[in-house]
């Protein structure tokens, strides 16, 4: 009877397993998360870094901004929903899955923006989120499982778009203190706040730290056209990642470091699709690694 009891049970988890991860489970843990978007929804994905080992984690959805846990055992998303049956309001919140795409639970109630990220310790979570009495986005900190939120920035601009520093005293976020959103790094807990990357003529978005934590990949953009650049986090040594196509008109985005500092995937348009490519993180062409006839773009590297 105990051996038929085990049975039942283990069955019951992979049926409850399948159901939240239509995938499944492989062998190969890929490294590389990215989303694709196809029509009205947006699922998020794994794969290895040249683009083979695909695997699905949420299907159905409209969920974006997948971040592993330090320990690789959980990923931080956002899914943007309904607000109400009939309502045309959306609202995005943040959620939970392990890195199988199973136990999904949201974690966050409060209409969060752009991409959570973890603390190096995996204890804490920063994002954004609109603060109503200041009417804009500003950003928090909280609890991995959602509690203890605190507040670190109190502008009446936009701040968002946080990342946290490998090291863990840092966050760069975007701010519209200036007008345009530039690269701005603080305190992780919301003091000494100093602009970086200045030099960029229009707006700059996706902030990512490098592994070792002294440079950062952001993109520079202006109207609808941006590409992948690399600073130094005391503002020196800017310079365009793809130097190769210099007249090139389109959009890079969403550059992730690889663990060793040594490429960077980023985003790119090409022939009205958008890929996922890789970069060698020095400066030089990219390799389109997802052929996939929709909009991608990477959000992790472990």
């Amino acid at each position: 009877m105990k051996t038929l009891g085990r049975s039942f049970a283990c069955a019951a988890a992979f049926l409850l397993a399948a159901c939240d991860n239509p995938a499944g489970t492989g062998a190969a843990r890929p490294e590389v998360l990215f989303v694709r978007r196809d029509g009205t929804s947006a699922s998020i994905f794994a794969m290895h870094p040249d683009g083979s080992g695909e695997v699905q984690l949420t299907l159905g959805n409209d969920d974006d901004c997948p971040r592993w846990s330090p320990d690789g055992r959980t990923i931080s998303f956002t899914r943007e929903r309904v607000l109400e049956p009939g309502s045309t309001s959306r609202t995005r919140e943040i959620h939970l899955m392990r890195a199988d795409g199973s136990g999904v639970r949201r974690i966050s109630l409060d209409r969060s923006g752009a991409c959570a990220d973890w603390a190096p310790d995996g204890r804490r979570l920063v994002y954004d989120a609109p603060d109503f009495q200041v009417a804009a986005v500003n950003v928090y900190v909280m609890d991995a499982g959602g509690g203890n939120r605190v507040q670190l920035t109190r502008n009446s601009w936009a701040s968002n778009s946080p990342r946290w520093s490998p090291d863990g005293r840092r966050i760069v976020f975007l701010s519209g203190e200036s007008g345009e959103l530039k690269l701005w790094i603080m305190n992780a807990d919301g003091s000494g706040r100093r602009a970086v990357g200045e030099s960029c003529a229009g707006y700059s978005s996706d902030p990512s730290w490098s592994p070792d934590g002294s440079r950062l990949a952001f993109v520079c953009g202006s109207g609808p056209e941006g590409d992948v650049y690399v600073i130094g986090v005391d503002g020196t040594g800017e310079r365009r990642l793809d130097p190769s196509e210099p007249g090139r008109p389109g959009v890079d985005s969403q550059p992730v470091w690889s663990p060793d500092g040594r490429r960077i995937l980023a985003a790119r348009i090409n022939d009205l699709n958008r890929n996922v490519y890789s970069f060698p993180a020095d400066g030089g062409a990219g390799v389109r690694i997802t052929t996939d006839a929709s909009w991608e773009a990477p959000f992790d590297w472990r």
